[in-house]
C-alpha cells in the first residue's frame, strides 16, 4: 500500500470516528432532555431591590442570607433589581433528573442535600466578591452526620472545600388558629334568634429542626457530603455493542442518599478512556436505570439488584416509547421519596 492510500484510509477512519462521537454527543442529550423533561426540578426565584434585605426562606424551609456590599455589582450599569435563583436536589432521585451524581473524582459520597444558588442583574450573572460568603442554613435529610461542603467544578466533579460546615437546631413555632361555630338547635330556647356561639381556639406547636449550617465563598452547585466508607464491591459492566453502541447508565442505592452515572460508548472502551469496572458499596441495593438511542428509538431497562463482590449487570435495554419510560421514571420518583 503506497503511502497517498495509507492516508486516505486514516483520513476516512478520522472522519468516520468523528461522525461517531457527534453522534454519541447527540444520542446523551437527547437523553438527559427525556429524564428531566420527566419530571422537571422545580426553580425558585426571589427578586430584591436595594431597599431590601437579601433574606430567603425556601419552599422547602432553606435559609439564605446574603449582603448587598458582598454581591460583584457592575454599579455603572445596574438595573436596580437582582434575581436570585434557587434549585434544591435533597435526594438522589432528584439529583438523578437533575443530572448531577455524587461522585468526587471517582470517590462515592453521600449526601444531604444539593442546590444551585444564583444571582443575576437581568441576564447577567453575579457572584461574591473576592473573600465574600453568603450564609446558608439547610434541612437535615435524615440523621445528622459530619458533612463537608463541596463545590461543582468546569467538568462537573464534586471538589472538596475546608469549609467549616456547622449543625444548628433552629426552634420553629407554629401557630394554628381555629373557628368553632357551635350552631344552636331547635330545642334551644335562642335557636330563632339565627344567632351561633362562636369560639376561637388557638395552638401553638413547637418543633426543633435540625440545620446545616456553613458560608458560601461563591454562588453556583454546592452539596452537603461526606466520603462513603463502607466496605466495597467490585461491580462490572457487560454491554452489548452489538445492540447499539452508546449505553448512559445510571446507579440509584436506596439506603444511601447517592448516585453514579456511567456514559459508555464503543468507541471509549475502545480507546480505554472508559472502563467498565466499579466499586460500590458492598451489600447495598439498588435501582438501575439504563438508556439508550438506536436511529429515531429510545431503548430503557429498569433493574433492582444488591451490590456483591465479582457481580456482572448485563445491560439489555429495549425498544420503549417516550412516554412508557417518563411514566416508569415518574413512578420510581415517587417510590424513592
Amino acid at each position: 500500500m503506497n503511502i497517498k492510500n495509507l492516508f486516505c484510509l486514516l483520513l476516512i477512519s478520522l472522519l468516520i470516528s468523528c461522525d461517531q462521537s457527534q453522534e454519541d454527543e447527540m444520542n446523551k442529550a437527547k437523553i438527559r432532555s427525556l429524564i428531566e423533561s420527566a419530571s422537571p426540578i422545580e426553580k425558585e426565584t426571589f427578586s430584591f431591590d436595594k431597599s431590601e434585605n437579601i433574606e430567603i426562606v425556601t419552599k422547602d424551609s432553606v435559609f439564605i442570607n446574603i449582603s448587598w456590599e458582598d454581591l460583584e455589582i457592575d454599579e455603572a450599569n445596574f438595573s436596580g433589581k437582582i434575581n436570585v435563583n434557587f434549585t434544591n436536589y435533597p435526594t438522589n432521585i432528584d439529583m438523578f433528573f437533575g443530572g448531577l451524581q455524587t461522585v468526587a473524582d471517582t470517590a462515592l459520597l453521600e449526601s444531604s442535600g444539593s442546590f444551585n444558588l444564583e444571582v443575576f442583574d437581568g441576564t447577567t450573572p453575579i457572584n461574591l466578591k473576592e473573600g465574600k460568603t453568603a450564609s446558608i442554613q439547610y434541612p437535615v435529610n435524615g440523621t445528622p452526620k459530619k458533612m463537608d461542603l463541596y463545590l461543582y467544578d468546569e467538568k462537573r466533579n464534586w471538589v472538596k472545600t475546608n469549609i467549616s460546615v456547622e449543625q444548628r437546631t433552629i426552634e420553629r413555632k407554629d401557630t394554628t388558629t381555629k373557628t368553632i361555630v357551635i350552631a344552636r338547635t331547635k330545642n334551644d330556647p335562642l335557636y330563632y334568634t339565627r344567632t351561633d356561639r362562636v369560639y376561637t381556639d388557638v395552638s401553638i406547636q413547637v418543633t426543633d429542626l435540625e440545620y446545616y449550617f456553613a458560608n458560601l465563598p461563591t454562588l453556583n452547585y454546592i452539596n452537603f457530603d461526606y466520603l462513603l466508607k463502607s466496605q466495597r464491591a467490585n461491580i462490572a459492566l457487560a454491554p452489548n455493542f452489538d445492540l447499539v453502541s452508546n449505553y448512559d447508565v445510571h446507579i440509584l442505592l436506596k439506603e444511601f442518599n447517592a448516585n453514579r452515572n456511567y456514559w459508555i460508548t464503543k468507541a471509549s472502551i475502545a480507546q480505554e478512556t472508559h472502563v467498565t469496572t466499579f466499586s460500590l458499596p458492598l451489600g447495598a441495593k439498588a435501582t438501575v436505570l439504563v438508556f439508550s438511542v438506536k436511529g429515531e428509538d429510545f431503548l430503557f431497562e429498569k433493574k433492582d439488584i444488591k451490590i456483591e463482590e465479582g457481580l456482572v449487570l448485563e445491560l439489555n435495554p429495549k425498544k420503549m416509547s417516550k412516554e412508557k419510560i417518563q411514566h416508569q421514571l415518574r413512578s420510581l420518583k415517587r417510590h424513592f421519596k
